[in-house]
């Protein structure tokens, strides 16, 4: 209960009742009791009965007056971590003492932090700096009824905590001053990054990142399990400095690797060696496939000695489930084209790149990436490049009719009807054609009729769906629709018109040797494809001939959108080009390109093709059109390139030195690097303190909540006895632990998902814990301090004389009454007694013997 305006709280207020009980008994026992005195010590003595009862009763109701006051308590706090030299330190404390002679009449307290907060003399971990923690020791040390602040001394560089929230935490001003960083020369590696796992002998990249307070250089060594594996000389800047270095890890196990730093002038040796530690997983599985058994033999020889597991296969035993595909990191297609792989092939690579995550390499030579069986399939959709080029003297040429037969024969065929494979095939042919191609269809059986008139090729979903519409009907009479094609070819620009009959069938007589010439004569060229063998062969062998065209005798009718496909790119001359060409590299990037390539050989020769526009463009040739092309596909990765590798085209640079390493960083940047299950491991280090974390989903992208996690930690260096800790779920699917590292060195972290009594997932990191973050060299940060003064409403660089000074706040000072009032009930008691004892003359009373005597 708190009395507002008479500044008062009672503690056990319900005492107050017994003032309601005692005072009306006293009034009436005193008057009996008090009867004999004169009328004025009644009232007196009864006065001080009543108070005396009150005052008592106040006293173990606990009165506490609470009282304003302008005493200060200002508690220094003073930074003492690693990364702050003697002088900053001897400054700190000058500081505090000239401020403490302007005290006057107010308090004050020192605290001291580094990695935790500590007194004078107690023994100080100068590796961290916990800010935060020091400022809510400092506010909660502060006593009751003082108006309380606190000074903070440091340079800013918290490496625990976050001081911000901290300082607005603690409802008081945190002013700040800043102390100078170590400003004598000093350098030091802040980390070596690399990756977290890698294949068997595999080369990595790592990064080393060195802080310098100045410009110098030094020596600079990567030793990779106990060998020194790089040692060169290294110019420094003052600032941040990136070093890029390619290293091979082991065969098996984890591989650590060090930086170690020297030769420049330094202050703290310590900082100068840094760790990574990699994981070295089973090797990677490759299938090789092509269209003969030596088109790959020079990849899988590469690598084969790069430590994969190479499988070979031809390209028509590729399999077509992608459930087949999984075991495999990478797939790499050699000289493979898709006339010689099924549907079902190119759709299980779809889904073994998009959704398993898997590798894809495609190879050229003369086979591969060809327009006329490329374009428009599933595999142009999954590689970089599409399979045509954009050249100004191929727009605006071709002509192209297609005759289909609509015959009634032509629904047969199992499983797919002819019909259905000459819609497939007319469909192909028209994506093949450039927007201003022009392209006409017509249908014959009994009749004959235009289904789409020739046109340009700009709105292809108009011709598509006119395509799609075809049905068989009636007899097969070919002539008339020769006639039309004709008629509206003559009357046609373009520089090359041609015509694509299809047919199944025997046609209904015709001079079709005569229309064949006439057509000829008009550089109108004709090609036939026989669907099946029942067709009239000589007769369209005839055409074809006089025509200046080719005759396509399709026994399997399953073959004939290819051999449309292919017939259709043929006459828009999209091709191969075979002249010796020195590659030129468009984007130097690290991961392909390397100091060999200064060396690099001539190829003979590639297949022409277009870049998308997403993909990256890494090496072209002399005329820029795409070599070396990569870009990422769902999960996965696929590169194209349109050179070749083991024929004809690559002579020079199988010779090449380089020629290994080329290929190996190929295949090991589309290489699936592990196969995670949904599972995503990863570590996060914050000086000693380690955070891993495990996130999950399932195959529905769903959360997975009730898994059994644990993780054990084994320390590589050092301590040998391995411990095991639950992870915690913290949040849906996600999972975590938090350790704090006891000593520098390198830790293995392994993660094991278990249902029941089987181990689902199982995955080890390495982590390594090298010096203490203070002792990187850094700058004062006069941001984060200026930040913390603003938040909590202190002063930032306060002079000495000004902290105790321009404070307009009150702090509430509790006072407890009870001994003034026992003191004055005390008082009261006497004088209660003093009024009844002293005579002051007395009520004059009449006995019953006086008045019967008179």
């Amino acid at each position: 209960m708190y009395l507002e305006r008479l500044q008062l709280e009672l503690l056990r207020p319900w005492w107050l009742c017994a003032i309601l009980v005692l005072l009306p008994l006293v009034v009436y026992y005193s008057r009996r009791s008090l009867a004999p005195l004169m009328p004025g010590q009644r009232r007196l003595a009864l006065v001080c009965r009543c108070t005396l009862i009150v005052t008592v009763v106040l006293s173990l109701c606990g009165v506490i007056w609470m009282r304003n006051v302008e005493q200060q308590f200002v508690v220094f706090v003073v930074d003492q971590s690693g990364s702050l030299d003697a002088e900053s330190r001897s400054a700190a404390t000058a500081y505090v003492e000239e401020a403490k002679s302007h005290a006057g009449g107010h308090r004050t307290g020192m605290l001291y932090v580094a990695k935790q907060p500590h007194m004078r003399g107690e023994t100080v971990d100068a590796s961290a700096s916990n800010l935060a923690l020091a400022v809510q020791a400092a506010a909660a040390s502060i006593p009751a009824g003082y108006v309380g602040s606190v000074v903070l001394l440091s340079d800013g560089n918290q490496t625990m905590g976050d001081i911000r929230s901290a300082a607005f935490g603690v409802r008081m001003p945190v002013s700040t001053v800043p102390l100078v960083s170590s400003e004598a020369p000093e350098v030091a590696i802040r980390s070596v990054a690399a990756p977290a796992q890698a294949h068997p002998l595999e080369e990595i990249e790592i990064e080393v990142l060195v802080e310098s307070n100045q410009i110098g250089s030094g020596k600079l060594e990567i030793v990779v399990a106990d060998q020194i594996v790089s040692s060169e000389a290294v110019t420094l800047q003052a600032g941040e400095t990136r070093l890029r270095y390619h290293v091979s890890v082991g065969k098996s196990g984890h591989t650590i690797i060090r930086a170690r730093l020297s030769g420049m002038p330094d202050q703290r040796p310590k900082n100068n060696e840094a760790s990574a530690v990699v994981i070295v997983t089973k090797a990677a599985r490759v299938l090789i496939a092509s269209t003969g058994k030596q088109a790959g033999q020079s990849l899988l020889r590469v690598l084969q000695e790069d430590g994969y597991e190479m499988s070979s296969e031809l390209l028509s035993s590729l399999p077509d489930d992608a459930a087949m595909l999984k075991p495999y990191s990478l797939v790499v297609l050699s000289d493979a084209s898709t006339t010689d792989m099924t549907v079902p092939q190119m759709q299980a690579l779809r889904h073994y790149v998009r959704n398993d995550g898997g590798g894809l390499i495609a190879v050229g030579g003369h086979a591969a990436f060809e327009a006329a069986s490329y374009k428009g399939t599933v595999l142009e959709e999954i590689l970089p490049v599409r399979g045509y080029v954009e050249q100004q003297e191929q727009q605006s040429g071709i002509a192209m009719v297609l005759a289909i037969d609509t015959s009634k024969s032509m629904e047969k065929g199992q499983p797919e009807s002819r019909m259905s494979l000459a819609i497939a095939a007319a469909r192909r042919a028209v994506e093949v054609l450039d927007a201003k191609d022009q392209v006409g269809i017509i249908s014959f059986g009994t009749d004959t009729s235009w289904r789409s008139e020739i046109r340009p090729c700009g709105n292809k979903r108009y011709v598509l769906g006119q395509i799609d519409k075809l049905t068989p009907l009636g007899t097969t009479n070919m002539y008339p629709a020769m006639e039309k094609a004709y008629l509206a070819l003559h009357d046609t620009y373009a520089k090359r018109k041609h015509v694509i009959i299809l047919t199944d069938g025997l046609s209904a007589p015709g001079d079709f040797h005569s229309l064949a010439l006439a057509m000829a004569r008009e550089g109108i060229t004709i090609s036939t494809v026989a669907v099946g063998k029942e067709a009239e062969q000589v007769v369209l062998q005839d055409i074809a001939t006089a025509a200046g065209g080719r005759h396509f005798p399709c026994d399997d009718v399953s073959d004939v959108p290819d051999v449309v496909a292919k017939e259709a790119t043929d006459i828009t001359k999209a091709g191969i080009r075979e002249e010796a060409f020195r590659p030129l590299v468009v984007a130097p990037s690290p991961k392909f390109v390397f100091d060999d390539f200064k060396t690099m050989p001539r190829l003979g020769g590639y297949v022409q093709t277009t870049p998308k526009t997403t993909a990256e463009l890494i090496l072209a040739t002399d005329v820029g059109d795409p070599l070396l092309t990569w870009w990422r596909y769902g999960r996965g990765i696929t590169l194209a390139f349109t050179s070749d590798a083991s024929g004809a085209w690559a002579n020079e640079w199988r010779s090449w030195k380089g020629f290994s390493r080329f290929w190996s960083r190929l295949a090991r940047h589309a290489t699936r690097r592990y196969d995670r299950q949904g599972f995503a491991l990863y570590t996060e280090t914050a000086g000693h303190r380690v955070t891993v974390t495990l996130d999950s989903v399932d195959g529905k992208g769903r959360f997975r909540n009730e898994l059994d996690v644990s993780l054990k930690l084994t320390a590589v260096e050092g301590e040998q006895r391995p411990r095991e800790h639950p992870m915690q779920r913290i949040a849906p699917g996600r999972y975590q632990y938090v350790f704090d590292a006891p000593a520098e060195g390198v830790y293995l972290a392994e993660c094991a998902v278990r249902e029941g009594t089987d181990v689902v997932y199982r995955e080890t990191q390495g982590v390594a814990i090298d010096y203490g973050v203070e002792y990187r060299p850094v700058a004062t940060n006069e941001s984060l301090l200026r930040d913390v003064a603003e938040i909590s409403g202190g002063v930032y660089d306060p002079a000495p004389s000004e902290v105790f000074s321009g404070v307009s706040r009150r702090a509430t000072r509790p006072t407890a009454l009870w001994r003034t009032l026992l003191a004055i009930a005390v008082v009261l008691l006497v004088l209660d007694l003093g009024v009844r004892r002293l005579s002051f003359g007395r009520k004059k009373t009449t006995t019953s013997s006086e008045e019967g005597a008179e």
